[in-house]
């Protein structure tokens, strides 16, 4: 998992133009009624971790009927060629449709590509603009393959198991690509119906040579796959399905009125949190509050996603617990409680813990690394003009990271670009279309920002108006 980058946020509070507005407090609303699984852990796949050592990377048994999102991102960490791959497996009948797919193996030179974009593309079906800092590797657009999606998968009699690898020879018409060797990562997302039946999901590294039929796979443990101690400052990657699709929506209202001075404002949300309220014109998503030493005060905790891993021990996943399997270096194992509850929400993740077990610890060094990889944050906006002008609307952010971001209004289509790409500093930019509400109209607006992998987390997002002359 990348290390979320530290973001020192200015609050930009317009006091000389102030926007009349409703409903500002930013709350997010997963969408109910289907899954997504997010596989990474261990990130990075050594060797100990392959089907060649009985190992699998996940495994979800008896998944039950309806929609799910699958998105993988990991590193190869061994000095050879390694397959990534996916296994559909069933004791007796199941049927599965694909119905989006998005996969990428990264160059080891051009880091931009790392951030998935053209997977993504694929996923959407939808081109994808990058306005800045195109290459050989990072087009100026990205645009998607031609897939043979939708793809009905039978499982059932002397075909009990289908492997992703087999599907995408399918889907894209070419071989399953493999992980060249140390620290190529892979991406993938994928959407698929159970239509019958109750097959399990796993996923598999092995190496590119080995008869895949032939593992015998002993477990698929949650793994503490980095050290935490007194000066540590990551913490461990993870893996579990949520209880939602990878999407969570706020709705928001706001007027523009005469009583604005300026020709250009910042919209104003309030944050309401475990650190108090606060309102800001600026704010972070894809970061968990707890876990980030200086814009903890501008995170919406709303807006991440919880996760259920089962290894024979049920692991929760979210910004209230921690996610230690094994006790911070200097601390006993008496006592210590795996993925318990943190102390104190209220308390700045900055500061020491200053009583009970982690005592002298921060909590950022044992809270959940959270970035909410590959779930869209959007916004579903009412702008309504009561003054006599043209006032233009843009989403702007500050963030260096690869988002996709789209951007629609009153219903159209959805125009998608994105935001940067990985190593880039960050800078403020405009992103998608410029949306114009003339005097008099109400418009609704939509805008997703997703981080696809890949980057780091900790996304600012800003609402920006401006007086069109």
């Amino acid at each position: 998992m990348k290390k979320f980058i530290p973001v020192l946020i200015s609050l930009i509070i317009l006091l000389s133009a102030p926007a009349v507005f409703a409903e500002s407090a930013l709350s997010f609303t997963p969408k109910d009624g289907e899954k997504f699984i997010y596989s990474s852990n261990p990130e990075n796949i050594t060797d100990q971790y392959l089907a060649e050592s009985d190992n699998m990377l996940d495994n979800y048994g008896t998944l039950t009927p309806g929609r799910y999102t699958y998105m993988a991102w990991y590193h190869n960490g061994t000095p050879r060629r390694i397959f990534t791959d996916v296994l559909f497996n069933t004791l007796n009948q199941a049927e599965i449709r694909i119905n989006r797919l998005g996969l990428q193996v990264f160059p080891l030179k051009n880091s931009p590509a790392w951030t998935g974009i053209q997977a993504y593309s694929d996923f959407l079906n939808q081109p994808i603009q990058n306005p800045i800092d195109a290459d050989e590797n990072n087009p100026s657009v990205y645009r998607p393959r031609r897939l043979n999606l939708p793809l009905d998968v039978g499982l059932g009699g002397s075909a009990r198991s289908k492997w992703l690898s087999d599907i995408y020879q399918d889907v894209y018409g070419s071989s399953y690509p493999y992980m060249t060797n140390y620290n190529t990562p892979i991406y993938i997302i994928m959407e698929f119906d159970i239509l019958s039946g109750t097959p399990s999901l796993s996923t598999i590294a092995y190496r590119t040579g080995s008869d895949k039929t032939s593992f015998i796979i002993n477990g698929s443990p949650y793994v503490q796959d980095v050290e935490v101690s007194q000066s540590s400052s990551f913490s461990p990657s993870w893996k579990g399905m949520a209880d939602s699709a990878p999407l969570v929506n706020a709705d928001l209202s706001f007027e523009i009125t005469p009583d604005i001075q300026s020709d250009s404002v910042s919209i104003p949300v309030t944050i309401n949190g475990d650190f108090g309220e606060n309102e800001t014109s600026k704010w972070i998503t894809n970061l968990n509050p707890q876990n980030d030493l200086f814009a903890f005060r501008d995170v919406p905790a709303s807006s991440m996603l919880e996760f259920d891993y089962n290894d024979g021990f049920l692991w929760r996943f979210n910004t209230a617990r921690t996610s230690l399997r094994f006790p911070p270096v200097g601390f006993s194992q008496d006592d210590f409680e795996p993925n318990s509850p943190l102390p104190d929400l209220s308390l700045p993740p900055g500061d020491e813990i200053p009583d009970g077990y982690f005592k002298g610890l921060k909590k950022q060094q044992i809270s959940l690394s959270q970035g909410n990889y590959s779930v869209a944050t959007a916004y579903t906006l009412t702008l309504t003009n009561k003054t006599d002008a043209v006032w233009k609307f843009n989403y702007r952010t500050d963030s260096g990271s690869g988002t996709v971001v789209g951007v629609s209004a009153n219903g159209g289509e959805t125009e998608y670009n994105c935001s940067g790409s990985l190593g880039m500093k960050a800078r403020p930019r405009f992103v998608g279309p410029t949306i114009e509400v003339p005097p008099g109209e109400t418009y609704t607006i939509t805008v997703s920002v997703t981080l696809t992998t890949g980057d780091n987390g900790g996304i600012t997002n800003e609402f920006y108006l401006s007086r069109k002359y």
